[in-house]
């Protein structure tokens, strides 16, 4: 039996390179945020700074999600 393979569910968005490598670099700086907080949680930190480091990482996306 010959198994076949739809990608009708899978939507894609062609992006222009400059676009994409600026999308890429601003989930690199996201992901490097969310690490620094998992190192300060390690730490044991205080929690209002790592409070502060949260509410900006949801900014980061936040602006992510306008782009």
């Amino acid at each position: 039996m010959e198994e076949h393979t739809c990608d009708c569910a899978v939507k894609h968005k062609h992006r222009q390179a400059a676009e994409e490598k600026d999308l890429l670099n601003r989930l690199n700086r996201i992901e490097g945020q969310i690490r620094g907080i998992k190192s300060m949680v390690e730490d044991e930190r205080y929690c209002v700074d790592i409070l502060t480091q949260v509410s900006a990482v949801q900014a980061a996306l936040n602006s992510f999600n306008k782009v």
